[in-house]
């Protein structure tokens, strides 16, 4: 195993519509249970729900995936999935402590890189991109009506775009007692100058594919990751944006970013 270093770039905004932010985001480095290894992990939820619930599920996600994942003794593959389960009883346990915000959900995707190799997680409709060489491939399937209709071949890419309901998640955190996590079993092989790109439906609504590519792989992690956040405010941003853009590298900076954020 290669020890490849990971920066990231955490950024959220509530866009020019919404007036409160339900989207989390978060970025951390440190040692897991697991071996003591350093593993890097990266997070995107994007709440929904009335009186804030939406922020309180994000939130929960963005809290309890990181510290769940970092004290399990599983592999990464499975102590994603455990995390996540975590974090999905914790949301089933903060509506019983406040009835006001049932019917509170997220959308959640994780990126967990160890030496040079990644795992992903998701629930939801948020999205994980691998970057190679300025090529983009789209890593997570959404869990929408709609993506279901595309994989059954009864919808083309370009119906499904524009459809009324290609919002409408059939899974999310927080929603159900049981939730149905998909993890890659396999981990993803990185080299140096690799990129990920987690990212909420606030992105992926306003920017075509090829534009969020080429965003993405272009200059330093924070231009590419505030131009992302600029194109998509820039053409409405009729919903919240978050983004978190790692990168492997052989060395880490001094001025490595390392931040957490969650809605502001």
């Amino acid at each position: 195993m290669n020890d490849l270093q990971v920066v990231g770039y955490v950024a959220t905004d509530v866009g020019k519509v919404r007036q409160n932010n339900e989207d989390s985001a978060a970025f951390l480095r440190q040692a897991a249970a697991r071996g003591g290894a350093v593993v890097s992990l990266a997070i995107v939820a994007d709440g929904m729900g009335g009186h804030q619930g939406g922020e309180v599920a994000s939130q929960i996600a963005a809290e309890w995936i990181p510290g769940s994942f970092f004290r399990a003794e599983e592999e990464p593959a499975a102590a994603l999935e455990k995390a996540f389960l975590a974090a999905n009883h914790e949301m089933q346990q903060a509506v019983e402590r406040d009835p006001r915000i049932k019917g509170m959900g997220t959308t959640a995707v994780a990126v967990a890189i160890e030496g040079d190799r990644a795992w992903c997680a998701w629930v939801g409709d948020s999205r994980i991109y691998h970057l190679r060489s300025g090529r983009m491939h789209q890593i997570s399937e959404d869990h929408t009506a709609v993506a279901e209709l595309m994989r059954q071949g009864l919808l083309t890419p370009e119906q499904a775009r524009n459809h009324p309901d290609r919002n409408v998640l059939v899974r999310a955190l927080g929603t159900r007692s049981g939730v149905e996590v998909d993890v890659t079993r396999h981990p993803l092989a990185m080299v140096t100058g690799d990129r990920m790109l987690l990212c909420s439906d606030g992105l992926y609504d306003l920017l075509e594919d090829e534009e969020i590519e080429k965003i993405s792989s272009e200059g330093t992690l924070q231009e590419a990751g505030d131009a992302l956040i600029a194109a998509a405010l820039q053409r409405g941003g009729h919903d919240n944006v978050s983004i978190v853009l790692v990168e492997c590298v052989d060395e880490l900076p001094e001025a490595a970013i390392t931040r957490e954020v969650g809605p502001s």
